[in-house]
């Protein structure tokens, strides 16, 4: 089933840096048509993702030797990520590079059917950052458990369909305003309709800077510069935001009622 929520969140200026783009497909190829997902993601939260630490960059050659040499490689080659494994050599010799596990994001197929690319060097241009720092405890005091970036652009509408048994159509668009962004998420690919409200959703303004508990164990937070005047979001709502005044059009105050309901059921 696929899911949805408006939800508000809040936002930091994307800073400097490089970026990643990240598409799915339907099928070989490639095709702009079968297009199923798209994001975009800064290099470092790539990095992260495959494994390495702190400090380490594209295009470094990192040691991973442990009972034999083994090394491997994150690059950028003709235009998109590729992972290099070396076996019996704790220096990338080309000379032992393990084909079989070597792979470039360009078009690469997944066990389901799916084909995903990831495209180096991409434009971030427009993009903001979205940092959601998760603790470990009720009031964000402790260590960190996690912390991801994630980064829109401003009422550009993104697919975001999901594989479960067959593509289910989605997508979902950021909207700055009331102190932070709101998000939407709609069963179609191009944003249109109405926009989904789960029972599960998380409905309401988090300000920025506060701490705010999941449950009794867990709590997020995050931060984010001085947000527009005004917003209005697909749903016709309206926010002022130096007053915090949200304006629900009727549609959204419908779907509020409903998602109310439903969790009380």
């Amino acid at each position: 089933m696929q899911t949805g929520a408006i939800l508000v969140l809040q936002f930091v200026v994307a800073a400097a840096g490089s970026f990643v783009s990240r598409k799915l497909y339907s099928s070989a190829g490639c095709a702009q048509g079968d297009l199923q997902l798209e994001e975009m993601m800064t290099t470092a939260s790539l990095l992260q993702e495959e494994g390495l630490k702190k400090g380490e960059t594209m295009g470094e050659c990192l040691n991973r030797t442990e009972e034999e040499p083994e090394s491997f490689k994150v690059s950028c080659k003709a235009g998109f990520v590729a992972i290099d494994k070396y076996v019996g050599s704790d220096s990338c010799e080309e000379a032992n590079l393990l084909a079989d596990e070597s792979y470039s994001w360009n078009c690469k197929k997944h066990d389901l059917e799916e084909w995903e690319t990831q495209a180096c060097n991409a434009d971030g241009n427009g993009y903001e950052e979205y940092l959601d720092l998760v603790y470990q405890t009720s009031d964000c005091s402790g260590d960190l458990e996690s912390s991801q970036v994630y980064l829109y652009q401003d009422g550009k509408c993104e697919p975001r369909a999901e594989l479960t048994g067959g593509w289910i159509a989605g997508s979902v668009k950021v909207t700055k305003g009331y102190g932070g962004v709101i998000f939407e998420s709609f069963p179609s690919m191009d944003c249109s309709g109405t926009a989904f409200l789960p029972a599960q959703s998380l409905i309401g303004h988090t300000a920025c800077g506060e701490c705010q508990a999941i449950d009794d164990t867990e709590s997020f937070s995050l931060t984010c510069p001085p947000a527009p005047t005004s917003t209005t979001t697909t749903t016709g709502s309206r926010v002022d935001n130096a007053s915090g005044t949200f304006q629900p059009s009727g549609s959204l105050l419908v779907l509020t009622l409903l998602a109310v309901k439903a969790m009380l059921a």
